[in-house]
């Protein structure tokens, strides 16, 4: 960043500071990632259209997890130049997955699967699997379990399963531990193996840990917990659920914790 600087290179800088909030908003330290682009140079100069729809994506993600506002009109914004009918590009996966997050925010649950389905297709046509593919991935899934259209999530979960697992990253390996057990977990019709949903979450969870995605450790913490509540486990669900909550309230995800006591509490009801 400083050599960067040094050259005035306001692309450059804009590209270390867009990787850094991706980092932080994995490490958790979330309050850091609002603070990046306050740089003289980034001040003076805005960014190019794709990068101001990643740093949006950064923000919005951080946003719903504690039940912010989410900045709409800039989403849309960035979407809709995905929208426009010029020629497919790269930078088309960025603008598809803000317009994600916009479904998201605004409840447009008949949007949603189109949309994630196209950012998943576009993310596995331009990106690698250890670039950008697995944050963007993992935000079309997570937007549909957050539906609860579980017959999409699994869709999308599928391309990613069938890769063989040297070929991935710790990340995305632990990422599609996490999203395959949430998914079994949370789909109150599934009939996957109780030990194989486990497992997952567990290996989510060890994976996640050792890379350092302290965010979702804690989202994969917190499915553990309340699946084992509800299968009559509650000594083996205590620490995982002390954890997840010490999480959420560390990051500030009320979002996501008053996610987690909603399932308890119809765990409770049975």
């Amino acid at each position: 960043m400083n050599l960067a600087e040094q050259a005035g290179s306001t692309t450059n800088c804009w590209n270390i500071s867009l990787n850094e909030a991706i980092l932080l908003t994995h490490l958790g330290r979330w309050d850091e990632v609002a603070v990046l682009w306050d740089r003289p140079i980034l001040r003076d100069r805005a960014p190019g259209s794709a990068l101001l729809a990643l740093m949006t994506l950064q923000l919005s993600v951080i946003a719903l997890a504690r039940g912010d506002a989410v900045d709409l009109a800039t989403l849309d914004a960035v979407a809709s130049i995905g929208e426009s009918g010029q020629l497919e590009s790269l930078d088309d996966m960025y603008y598809t997955a803000t317009r994600v997050i916009h479904a998201r925010a605004t409840g447009d649950v008949d949007g949603m699967a189109r949309v994630c389905r196209r950012l998943v297709e576009l993310a596995a046509k331009f990106s690698p699997i250890d670039d950008d593919f697995p944050n963007l991935w993992n935000v079309a899934v997570e937007a549909m379990i957050a539906t609860q259209d579980f017959a999409v999530a699994r869709e999308l979960v599928e391309p990613v399963a069938a890769i063989s697992p040297t070929r991935l990253n710790p990340l995305l390996a632990a990422q599609l531990a996490r999203l395959r057990g949430t998914i079994e977990a949370c789909d109150p019709s599934s009939d996957a193996d109780a030990a194989e949903v486990e497992k997952d979450l567990l290996d989510g969870i060890t994976g996640l840990d050792a890379f350092g995605a302290v965010p979702y450790r804690a989202r994969a913490q917190a499915t553990l917990g309340a699946w084992l509540t509800r299968r009559g486990r509650p000594a083996e669900a205590g620490p995982q659920l002390a954890a997840a909550r010490a999480t959420f309230i560390e990051l500030r995800a009320s979002a996501w914790l008053d996610e987690l006591e909603s399932a308890l509490s119809l765990a409770a009801a049975g």
